[in-house]
């Protein structure tokens, strides 16, 4: 089946240049009537389907109607229109118009209908015409009716969004002795003189391998070896049905051919896929892991090991968009801070090959890296590893656990005017202090039953506060579906700074919400608290930021519990940062307030002191 492309706009033509159509050509055995089916989305509209038989003239078109009033985005509806055509012996054209908004699904015909396919040169060899989708187009002068007419296909267009970019789709199951590919293919235009090549497996944005063809002459036919070991870290398997993605990483172009390979490359690194780093690394934070990758979501999210071996160390780590469709929106953008040996030494940002260290000496050493920024708006997928083939990788000791609940004071937003920065802060850094893993559910703008839901706009809301986030694994990955087992870890310090938004005037008097809707809810999250983690020492703390105005009914709720393991800390009030907020020096000073409460219900010694 061929077909074009347009920009969305639907002609009632198809003399018309820009009309939406699929072209398909099928050997009849005999000349006569055969019945079709054609499954379909219409998108709130009748007819949107118009069918050809050996003809352009419209008046001897069919309309089809699977028209679908309960259309809405998110679901997928089908609706079936059944017809017959009238076919002569041999080959014959099909052409199946798009007159309204909808989108076709499924074609069933009769098994005697053989459709006409253009075939490789060999076995494991797959042309244009075997992938899925790929945009196609009419060449001036082509006879549409032809059933050996030669359709030109459309250079795949640059588009980091694979929800709208041009894609070859190969649905194949590969050979049991594959390990590699060969893709042909032609660079049309180059963007900012740069081409390139992406690979993908699956619906994952973050699941892609790229080949940088920015060298390569335009206009030129070209073949690129697809290694195995860039297959296998992509999930592919030899033997199991899979649909493999060809796009543009820039520039455009066209694939011609790829041809399945029996060659098995040795990389000069060793690779760990998402288990392995599961396997052999700490993962900090809440996250959602499957088994190509690994969510680094939460403020201080990340991974913690001791390696020996050394050489480089790069990871394979892609920002994706939450669930919200937000991406990047953290001012400073979304980073990683490393760390060699307990020391920091430079920020990344996530790609497929960032850098984490370079030429380490073979002995121990300690690598960390923890995400500056916070779950909304800047989620990470982390891929793989690549180390030196002789390296070991081991989890480190921890001497403790710690759950940290805020805002934005948590997340070290507003830290500066130009950045958020997770990592100064004091969540980080008291951490860090007692040798503890870090698990932090925090978001600026929410409060601990009220607060300003960013994903629907500045506005107080009750819905998907800091109460209800902490029953969910990864919030802005999902929305929620996935809840968090508390069991999964179970920390000795829990620390709740909350209430600087739920206490301010502007949101009690908006909610509305008061003073005692808000200490009610404190004991009875405690009461949730203290149910999941029987032993843990809890700290609630509040009054670093400027709406600190009900510290007496606070610090009595949290004593009303009468837990000695529950305490109150109040703070000064720091607007050392931006809007008020604490800058890094001031979340040292909070870290160092908290740090001696806690070492007091450990009963060991302070750390910080």
């Amino acid at each position: 089946m061929y077909w074009t492309e347009d920009n969305w706009s639907m002609q009632d033509s198809l003399n018309d240049p820009d009309t939406t159509f699929a072209r398909m050509v099928v050997d009849a055995p005999f000349a006569g009537e055969y019945p079709l089916q054609l499954q379909a989305k219409a998108f709130n509209q009748n007819y949107p389907f118009r069918v050809y038989v050996n003809s352009l003239d419209k008046a001897n078109a069919r309309d089809l109607s699977v028209s679908d009033s309960s259309y809405s985005w998110g679901r997928d509806p089908r609706n079936s229109a059944t017809f017959n055509v009238t076919l002569n012996k041999g080959r014959n054209v099909l052409l199946f118009q798009v007159i309204r908004w909808g989108a076709a699904m499924n074609l069933i015909a009769p098994i005697e209908l053989v459709p006409v396919k253009a075939k490789g040169n060999g076995d494991g060899e797959y042309l244009p015409d075997d992938f899925i989708y790929q945009a196609a187009y009419l060449e001036d002068g082509i006879d549409l009716l032809n059933p050996e007419a030669a359709i030109s296909y459309k250079a795949l267009r640059y588009d980091p969004d694979y929800g709208f970019e041009g894609a070859a789709i190969l649905h194949f199951t590969p050979k049991s002795t594959t390990r590699s590919l060969d893709v042909t293919y032609k660079i049309t235009t180059k963007t900012e003189n740069q081409a390139g090549l992406k690979i993908r497996l699956g619906n994952s944005s973050s699941n892609e391998y790229s080949v940088d063809l920015s060298s390569e002459s335009l206009s030129t036919e070209k073949t690129c070896h697809i290694p195995s070991y860039a297959l296998d870290e992509l999930g592919f398997a030899a033997g199991v049905k899979q649909n493999i993605h060809f796009s543009s990483a820039s520039g455009s172009l066209s694939i011609l051919k790829v041809k399945e390979s029996a060659t098995e490359d040795r990389s000069t690194e060793k690779v760990l896929n998402a288990s392995a780093i599961k396997a052999n690394t700490l993962v900090r934070g809440r996250n959602i892991a499957s088994s190509n990758t690994i969510g680094l979501d939460w403020t201080s999210a990340g991974i913690e090991f001791n390696i020996v071996g050394g050489g480089d160390i790069t990871a394979n780590m892609v920002e994706v968009a939450d669930a919200f469709g937000q991406i990047g929106s953290a001012a400073g953008g979304t980073r990683f801070a490393v760390e060699i040996d307990h020391v920091f030494t430079k920020y990344i940002t996530p790609s497929s090959t960032a850098v984490i260290a370079s030429n380490l000496s073979s002995t121990s050493h300690h690598v960390a890296i923890y995400k500056t920024s916070e779950a909304a708006g800047g989620l990470v997928d982390l891929k793989s590893l690549k180390v030196n083939p002789g390296a070991t990788l081991s989890k480190p000791a921890k001497d403790y656990k710690f759950e940290i609940l805020g805002d934005s004071i948590t997340c070290g937003n507003q830290i500066s005017a130009t950045e958020e920065n997770g990592y100064l802060a004091y969540t980080t850094q008291l951490s860090k202090s007692y040798n503890a893993n870090l698990n932090a559910v925090s978001v600026s703008g929410r409060g601990l039953k009220v607060g300003y839901n960013s994903e629907a706009g500045w506005a107080a809301q009750w819905d998907h506060q800091i109460n209800s986030l902490w029953t969910q694994t990864s919030y802005f990955r999902d929305g929620g579906a996935a809840l968090w087992n508390t069991s999964d870890y179970i920390p000795d310090v829990v620390i709740c700074n909350l209430g600087n938004n739920d206490l301010g005037s502007w949101i009690m008097a908006n909610a509305p919400m008061t003073i005692a809707q808000f200490t009610d809810e404190v004991k009875s999250f405690s009461r949730k608290l203290r149910a999941a983690y029987p032993n843990a020492k809890i700290i609630w703390t509040y009054g670093a930021f400027e709406n600190r105005s009900y510290e007496p009914q606070y610090r009595s709720a949290v004593e009303s519990l009468n837990d000695s393991n529950i305490q109150f800390v109040y703070l000064d009030q720091m607007p050392g940062g931006a809007q008020n907020h604490p800058n890094a020096e001031q979340h040292q000073t909070i870290a160092n307030v908290l740090s001696a409460k806690i070492a007091t219900m450990l009963g060991v010694a302070n750390p910080r002191s």
